[in-house]
């Protein structure tokens, strides 16, 4: 069985997501900041009409570097809504079959919530995030969907 994903990179590492969650990815835009608010969470953009909050992967990562001024953001769908992450460069669109892909704890890796699973790309390592993971385990976003119900 196979499956798709939309590889990119933050500075020298790869990772991937589903295809399943991509909605596009757009180049660097303006992001306005938004006070008081998560630390994950850069601001918004304007995306044809749509506010739309953008996650810096980078500090849910723990990557201390900043973004590159032509980063790109990747808009995903979830449960909690649409959500832009900024990433340095979008590779492409890959599919791997089930056998690359190995879950995380086949790997005997601890502490990496936001890490579902290794891909082995013909001996390039691919680590595969959890959109789900990186979302709940922010309180700020899980309260700003119960509001937006709420509302």
């Amino acid at each position: 069985m196979e499956e798709r994903f939309v590889v990119f990179g933050i500075n020298d590492l790869k990772y991937a997501i589903s295809i399943n969650l991509v909605n596009e990815i757009t180049n660097a835009c303006k992001i306005s900041p938004i006070p008081n608010n998560s630390q994950i969470i850069e601001g918004v953009v304007n995306l044809r009409g749509d506010v739309i909050p953008v996650i810096n992967l980078r500090k849910s990562l723990n990557i201390h570097q900043t973004f590159p001024q032509d980063h790109q953001i990747i808009i995903v769908n979830s449960e909690y809504g649409n959500y832009g992450l900024i990433i340095d460069v979008a590779h492409d669109v890959k599919t791997f079959q089930k056998d690359q892909i190995s879950p995380i704890s086949e790997v005997g890796l601890i502490n990496t919530e936001l890490i579902s699973a290794i891909i082995n790309a013909n001996g390039d390592i691919i680590q595969l995030i959890s959109i789900d993971q990186l979302l709940n385990r922010n309180e700020d976003i899980k309260s700003e969907k119960r509001e937006m119900i709420l509302c």
